[in-house]
């Protein structure tokens, strides 16, 4: 849970449990935001590549 906290950005990571399920909600928001972007771009035919 804590290593799923640090990978999203913009999220503090606090030892309330109020804060914790506001951080998780935000950081599967965020992630679901990013993975509807990149199924808008596969469709569309825009292609990012992450060259390594």
């Amino acid at each position: 849970m804590y290593d799923l906290l640090q990978d999203c950005s913009g999220v503090n990571i606090t030892i309330n449990a109020g804060q914790l399920r506001e951080a998780i909600d935000y950081c599967v928001k965020e992630t679901r935001k990013e993975l509807n972007q990149q199924i808008i771009n596969a469709n569309t035919g825009i292609y990012q590549t992450n060259n390594v």
